[in-house]
């Protein structure tokens, strides 16, 4: 049989936030492991032998606080069923002191799981709860959403055609036609010959070509096909995105309808032509 300092060592050195709770609604700190006192910026003596919602109590002033009730709920129903529970990144504010000695509650966000223990009578003798601290990933996938939602509003308001296409332009990811061009909402392999007339399928791999390699914006204008089957021309522009390492992700275009300026560009030049004939 294992000796018992064993799984004392593993409950402290796990990198997890640990800590062992009294089966009572007050939810006593009986023991706590080292990562948990780190994400709480405190010290065993603050803890141990203090009720869970006496150390972090809910933020009175802040009514969208429910980190508290949610895990009461979540420990009620440990202690009714004798089942495991787990709160996916719950919003959960814990109190702070600052220098000056002001107590402010700072915004964090856990997922947790609390699990029954059993004594060999199988009477609950505690509830293990584990918990991770999750507020840089929820920020970061907020930011995303963010980011999602202001490039969504910016797609709408604007009237030129929005597409997206992968690294090598292999693949049209995405493209919003606005009436000009047919929509493609899944990945199309075959943008290349449903959407350019094959004269000017060489200009606009030279083009590319020339973006990849370069890392830089992507211009040219070209002919198209247009919503109605008809041959139109567009202006357009391709910002590379790019990681970390400088590595391209993705290209994210802006294509403006022009076909009314090419058809007047070219009326001038059928002008000019018949007075340079008249002429000669």
């Amino acid at each position: 049989m294992l000796p018992a300092t064993l799984f004392e060592s593993a409950f402290n050195s796990s990198p997890f936030g640990h800590y062992l709770l009294s089966p009572t609604p007050d939810a006593i700190i009986l023991a706590v492991n080292d990562a948990f006192l780190k994400a709480s910026s405190r010290t065993r003596e603050e803890l141990v032998g203090v009720s869970l919602f006496q150390a972090f109590p809910a933020n009175p002033d802040d009514p969208d606080d429910t980190g508290e009730a949610d895990l009461r709920a979540s420990l009620d129903k440990v202690r009714a069923t004798g089942l495991p529970d787990t709160l996916p990144a719950v919003r959960y504010p814990i109190p702070v002191v600052l220098p000056n000695g002001q107590t402010v509650f700072e915004e964090r966000f856990w997922t947790s799981t609390s699990t029954p223990i059993f004594g060999p009578g199988g009477e609950l003798v505690c509830i293990s709860h584990s918990n991770s601290d999750v507020t840089a990933q929820v920020r970061s996938e907020a930011a995303v959403r963010e980011s999602e939602k202001r490039f969504r509003a910016l797609t709408n308001a604007t009237a030129e055609v929005i597409y997206r296409m992968s690294p090598d332009w292999t693949q049209l990811r995405h493209l919003e036609g606005r009436g000009f061009l047919k929509d493609t909402a899944d990945t199309n392999r075959f943008w290349l010959e449903e959407y350019i007339p094959p004269e000017d399928h060489g200009r606009l791999h030279q083009a590319i070509a020339r973006a990849i390699r370069d890392g830089s914006v992507f211009e040219l204008e070209h002919r198209v096909r247009r919503a109605d089957g008809s041959f139109g021309w567009t202006q357009s522009r391709a910002v590379p995105m790019v990681d970390a390492s400088g590595a391209i992700y993705e290209w994210i275009g802006a294509a403006s309808d022009i076909t009314e300026r090419k058809a007047a560009e070219e009326k001038l030049r059928e002008a000019d032509r018949r007075k340079d004939e008249f002429l000669a």
